[in-house]
């Protein structure tokens, strides 16, 4: 990323996710993120956390335990 020109995102949609190993789904990060992306020239859609990340073996088996969350981010990524 550039100082000069700080639009990196030129406008174009974004959608911030966050997995981690905690509860939270790092929401403090994912705020502090989703506060930069206009400063960034971005058109922040939405943020997702996905959280306890690693009591599953991988994002196939994590999603089949939690089909809500796979609803919401499948919904999610049809805005872009």
């Amino acid at each position: 990323m550039s100082r000069i020109e700080k639009k990196i995102f030129q406008q174009k949609p974004v959608i911030l996710f966050s997995v981690t190993p905690g509860a939270s789904g790092s929401k403090l990060v994912l705020q502090h993120a989703a506060d930069l992306i206009p400063r960034w020239g971005g058109d922040l859609q939405a943020t997702i956390g996905i959280p306890n990340y690693i009591d599953f073996e991988n994002f196939e088996t994590y999603f089949q335990a939690n089909q809500t969350l796979l609803s919401h981010v499948q919904k999610t990524l049809q805005l872009l």
